[in-house]
């Protein structure tokens, strides 16, 4: 990779129900393909800044953006309250599936010969799954992390450090083993912690939910 950063553009664009997501655009010098990136619940979309960079000097569009409660389209939608984000707002994870299905037909549109690529961490993977289940021509390929399988008692809802919270004493134990991103995620404004069942209820976490279609 090349050591100079691809500058990025960024844009609002209106959900169908008039919702404002912010989104992030890098375009490459030579073009080999797309890829939408989906960002995990309590973050937002410029987490993944060095993953875009990445790509992009690989030859691919990368597009990405900020989810409905998340980053700054959750600041706009609650009218700049840091206190709010996580919180989905009208639509819940519903409003949040139609999104990135939206996004990557709008992609699609614009390059139609193009592979497409769906990479989606965590909050963002669920929502992965429920795409392709529902439609699997949507991408061409999907790199899923930190996913689960969508039943009952495989997914962790509440107090993600649990788990590891003998490994160290700031609480970010149980997003990676990087002590600079750890770093980054406890000094950033824009992310929050993770507790998935509290800030959406019990009701929109039930949406999260599903089994694997057989084809």
């Amino acid at each position: 990779m090349t050591s100079f950063e691809v500058i990025r553009s960024d844009t609002a664009v209106t959900a169908n129900d008039g919702t404002e997501l912010y989104k992030y655009v890098w375009e490459p010098g030579r073009f080999a393909g797309q890829v939408l990136l989906l960002h995990g619940f309590g973050e937002h979309a410029l987490r993944y800044e060095h993953v875009a960079q990445f790509l992009v000097h690989n030859g691919y569009r990368v597009i990405a953006y900020d989810q409905r409660g998340h980053g700054a389209t959750g600041l706009r939608q609650w009218s700049g309250d840091f206190g709010r984000l996580g919180k989905l707002g009208p639509g819940g994870q519903r409003a949040v599936v139609a999104d990135a299905k939206t996004m990557l037909e709008s992609m699609r549109e614009e390059h139609p010969d193009a592979p497409l690529g769906l990479v989606a961490h965590s909050w963002g993977s669920l929502t992965a799954q429920t795409l392709i289940n529902d439609d699997a021509k949507l991408a061409d390929a999907a790199v899923l992390t930190g996913t689960a399988w969508r039943r009952f008692g495989k997914m962790n809802s509440g107090d993600l450090n649990k788990r590891h919270a003998h490994l160290g004493t700031t609480g970010g134990e149980w997003l990676t083993r990087d002590e600079e991103m750890v770093a980054a995620w406890l000094a950033d404004p824009l992310t929050i912690e993770v507790s998935v069942l509290k800030l959406l209820g019990p009701i929109e976490s039930l949406k999260l939910l599903g089994r694997p279609a057989r084809e």
